[in-house]
Protein backbone atom coordinates (compact mmCIF):
# COMPACT_ATOMS: atom_id res chain seq x y z
CA UNK A 1 0.00 0.00 0.00
CA UNK A 2 1.07 3.23 -0.35
CA UNK A 3 1.41 6.17 2.06
CA UNK A 4 -2.35 6.98 2.89
CA UNK A 5 -3.31 10.17 1.41
CA UNK A 6 -5.78 12.35 4.43
CA UNK A 7 -8.55 14.95 3.82
CA UNK A 8 -10.39 16.72 6.40
CA UNK A 9 -13.76 18.60 5.09
CA UNK A 10 -16.12 20.60 7.05
CA UNK A 11 -19.56 18.61 8.04
CA UNK A 12 -21.19 20.33 5.46
CA UNK A 13 -23.68 18.52 3.13
CA UNK A 14 -21.76 20.48 -0.25
CA UNK A 15 -18.70 18.95 1.44
CA UNK A 16 -19.55 15.19 0.00
CA UNK A 17 -19.04 16.36 -3.42
CA UNK A 18 -15.30 17.60 -2.93
CA UNK A 19 -14.98 13.93 -0.63
CA UNK A 20 -15.46 12.07 -3.70
CA UNK A 21 -13.59 14.50 -6.23
CA UNK A 22 -10.62 13.63 -3.63
CA UNK A 23 -11.04 9.72 -3.72
CA UNK A 24 -11.35 10.16 -7.77
CA UNK A 25 -7.58 11.81 -8.02
CA UNK A 26 -6.31 9.29 -5.11
CA UNK A 27 -7.44 6.10 -7.02
CA UNK A 28 -7.05 7.72 -10.54
CA UNK A 29 -6.15 4.84 -12.97
CA UNK A 30 -7.17 2.44 -10.60
CA UNK A 31 -10.15 -0.06 -11.75
CA UNK A 32 -11.61 0.39 -8.00
CA UNK A 33 -11.69 4.67 -8.86
CA UNK A 34 -15.47 4.49 -9.99
CA UNK A 35 -16.72 1.94 -7.58
CA UNK A 36 -15.24 3.83 -4.80
CA UNK A 37 -15.83 7.22 -5.30
CA UNK A 38 -20.21 5.90 -5.07
CA UNK A 39 -18.95 4.06 -1.76
CA UNK A 40 -17.13 7.56 -0.08
CA UNK A 41 -20.19 9.33 -1.32
CA UNK A 42 -22.54 6.89 0.64
CA UNK A 43 -19.83 6.95 3.63
CA UNK A 44 -20.03 10.96 4.15
CA UNK A 45 -23.16 11.28 3.38
CA UNK A 46 -23.80 8.68 6.43
CA UNK A 47 -21.54 10.27 8.38
CA UNK A 48 -23.24 13.87 7.94
CA UNK A 49 -26.69 12.26 8.59
CA UNK A 50 -26.08 9.46 11.49
CA UNK A 51 -22.99 11.65 12.96
CA UNK A 52 -22.07 14.57 14.64
CA UNK A 53 -19.53 15.58 11.63
CA UNK A 54 -23.39 16.93 10.54
CA UNK A 55 -24.12 18.82 13.50
CA UNK A 56 -21.16 21.60 12.77
CA UNK A 57 -18.43 18.66 12.95
CA UNK A 58 -16.30 17.50 10.41
CA UNK A 59 -15.38 14.47 8.61
CA UNK A 60 -11.94 12.72 7.61
CA UNK A 61 -11.21 10.67 4.38
CA UNK A 62 -8.24 8.52 4.07
CA UNK A 63 -6.73 6.36 0.89
CA UNK A 64 -4.53 3.95 0.60
CA UNK A 65 -4.17 2.31 -2.78
CA UNK A 66 -1.95 -0.54 -3.46
CA UNK A 67 -1.18 -2.68 -6.44
CA UNK A 68 -4.23 -4.34 -6.28
CA UNK A 69 -6.65 -3.01 -3.70
CA UNK A 70 -7.55 0.16 -2.38
CA UNK A 71 -8.74 1.11 1.17
CA UNK A 72 -10.89 3.92 1.62
CA UNK A 73 -11.74 5.07 4.98
CA UNK A 74 -14.32 7.80 6.73
CA UNK A 75 -13.98 8.57 10.13
CA UNK A 76 -16.35 10.84 11.91
CA UNK A 77 -16.83 12.65 14.86
CA UNK A 78 -19.29 9.94 16.34
CA UNK A 79 -22.53 7.87 16.91
CA UNK A 80 -24.06 6.33 19.70
CA UNK A 81 -25.70 3.73 16.71
CA UNK A 82 -23.41 1.50 15.31
CA UNK A 83 -23.94 1.81 11.07
CA UNK A 84 -25.67 -1.24 10.16
CA UNK A 85 -27.36 -2.31 6.23
CA UNK A 86 -30.84 -1.97 6.25
CA UNK A 87 -33.53 -4.24 4.30
CA UNK A 88 -34.27 -3.22 0.77
CA UNK A 89 -37.14 -1.00 0.48
CA UNK A 90 -37.84 -0.20 -3.26
CA UNK A 91 -40.48 2.98 -2.09
CA UNK A 92 -37.91 4.83 -0.35
CA UNK A 93 -35.26 6.83 -1.56
CA UNK A 94 -32.46 6.75 1.60
CA UNK A 95 -31.94 3.76 3.78
CA UNK A 96 -29.49 2.07 0.88
CA UNK A 97 -25.99 3.57 1.44
CA UNK A 98 -24.26 0.64 3.15
CA UNK A 99 -26.29 -1.60 1.11
CA UNK A 100 -24.46 -0.08 -1.93
CA UNK A 101 -21.12 -0.24 0.01
CA UNK A 102 -21.91 -3.62 0.97
CA UNK A 103 -22.80 -5.21 -2.63
CA UNK A 104 -19.82 -2.49 -4.43
CA UNK A 105 -16.78 -3.89 -1.89
CA UNK A 106 -14.81 -7.07 -1.16
CA UNK A 107 -15.40 -6.38 2.59
CA UNK A 108 -16.51 -2.99 4.57
CA UNK A 109 -16.37 -2.62 8.68
CA UNK A 110 -16.52 -0.31 11.43
CA UNK A 111 -15.04 0.80 14.66
CA UNK A 112 -15.21 3.63 17.41
CA UNK A 113 -18.72 4.72 18.89
CA UNK A 114 -20.07 8.59 20.42
CA UNK A 115 -16.32 9.62 20.21
CA UNK A 116 -15.70 9.08 16.98
CA UNK A 117 -16.20 6.51 14.47
CA UNK A 118 -14.54 5.24 11.54
CA UNK A 119 -16.20 3.26 8.57
CA UNK A 120 -14.15 1.61 5.66
CA UNK A 121 -14.03 -0.21 2.90
CA UNK A 122 -11.62 -2.62 0.29
CA UNK A 123 -12.20 -2.76 -2.95
CA UNK A 124 -9.86 -5.63 -4.34
CA UNK A 125 -9.28 -5.69 -9.01
CA UNK A 126 -7.28 -8.69 -8.91
CA UNK A 127 -8.53 -11.20 -6.24
CA UNK A 128 -5.85 -14.03 -4.74
CA UNK A 129 -6.02 -17.34 -5.96
CA UNK A 130 -9.24 -19.56 -4.80
CA UNK A 131 -6.32 -21.79 -2.32
CA UNK A 132 -5.09 -18.51 -0.66
CA UNK A 133 -6.88 -17.74 2.94
CA UNK A 134 -7.44 -14.78 4.11
CA UNK A 135 -5.78 -12.83 7.08
CA UNK A 136 -7.25 -13.74 10.69
CA UNK A 137 -7.11 -10.30 11.56
CA UNK A 138 -9.97 -8.44 10.36
CA UNK A 139 -8.36 -5.50 10.12
CA UNK A 140 -6.94 -4.79 6.78
CA UNK A 141 -2.99 -4.54 7.03
CA UNK A 142 -3.10 -0.63 5.79
CA UNK A 143 -5.31 0.48 8.13
CA UNK A 144 -4.01 -1.57 11.42
CA UNK A 145 -0.50 0.67 10.59
CA UNK A 146 -2.59 4.18 11.87
CA UNK A 147 -5.23 3.01 13.96
CA UNK A 148 -4.35 1.85 17.74
CA UNK A 149 -4.72 -1.53 18.71
CA UNK A 150 -7.39 -0.80 21.28
CA UNK A 151 -9.53 0.91 18.97
CA UNK A 152 -8.86 -1.66 16.19
CA UNK A 153 -10.23 -4.23 18.79
CA UNK A 154 -14.00 -3.30 18.42
CA UNK A 155 -13.78 -3.84 14.51
CA UNK A 156 -16.79 -4.91 12.61
CA UNK A 157 -15.88 -6.85 9.34
CA UNK A 158 -18.68 -7.56 6.66
CA UNK A 159 -16.47 -9.92 4.03
CA UNK A 160 -19.03 -9.76 0.61
CA UNK A 161 -19.33 -13.53 0.41
CA UNK A 162 -21.09 -13.18 4.09
CA UNK A 163 -24.17 -11.06 1.85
Amino acid sequence: MTRPKRRVFPGRSEQVTHARRFVAQALEGSPAAEGAVLCVSELATNALLHSASGKGGEFEVIVCRGQTSALVAVYDDGSGRPPATRGLDTTSENGRGLGVVALTTSRWGHFGGKSGRVVWFEMCWDPPPADATRPANPVPPAMATWISPAIAAGTVTHDASSL
